[in-house]
């Protein structure tokens, strides 16, 4: 008689403990959110420097920065699913996921734009910023970025309440 033994398919959604879907969508949620206050307090950010950061110069396009952006925005969305799983952030409260949201953000914004962007367009681009590119309307966007993100994030992450041993006590 033969034995069967059942083996459970690998989750695929969580390698590192965090959901990388999850982490795809929020970020992809947080990307449309922040670029949306992005091109209100600085829509040449949009249409100029993100094409830029691909070697596309002035005048740049619109519809391909909204693109890009939202394609970083979701890339950084499964880093930050990545983190959380690593760092065992999954399930925690709501004001701590949505503080890491709002750091991560605010950790990408110090790495990526202000100090990575422009050296990296003084290579690929005719556009020059200064060094380190510090500026209000980036700060802005990574800032609700990371909110919409981390909120986004811990609504769905959210352990579901024990429902078994509550109501009749067994004692």
């Amino acid at each position: 008689m033969a034995t069967e033994t059942t083996q459970s398919p690998p989750e695929v959604a969580d390698p590192f403990g965090g959901d990388w879907r999850l982490g795809l969508a929020s970020g992809l949620l947080g990307g449309l959110v922040s670029g949306a206050v992005v091109s209100v307090i600085d829509p040449l950010v949009l249409r100029e420097m993100i094409p830029a950061l691909y070697g596309v110069d002035p005048p740049g396009d619109a519809v391909l920065g909204w693109i890009l952006h939202v394609l970083h925005a979701s890339v950084l969305g499964i880093a930050f699913a990545v983190i959380i799983g690593l760092s065992d952030r999954s399930g925690a409260d709501a004001r701590e996921q949505i503080g890491a949201g709002l750091l991560f953000a605010l950790g990408v914004w110090v790495v990526l734009t202000a100090l990575a962007m422009p050296l990296w367009l003084g290579v690929v681009s005719s556009v020059s910023l200064p060094f380190p590119y510090v500026s209000s309307a980036m700060l802005a966007g990574h800032a609700v970025f990371g909110v919409v993100m981390g909120t986004i994030y811990y609504a769905f992450d959210a352990p579901e309440e024990d429902t078994k041993n509550q109501g009749v006590s067994g004692d």
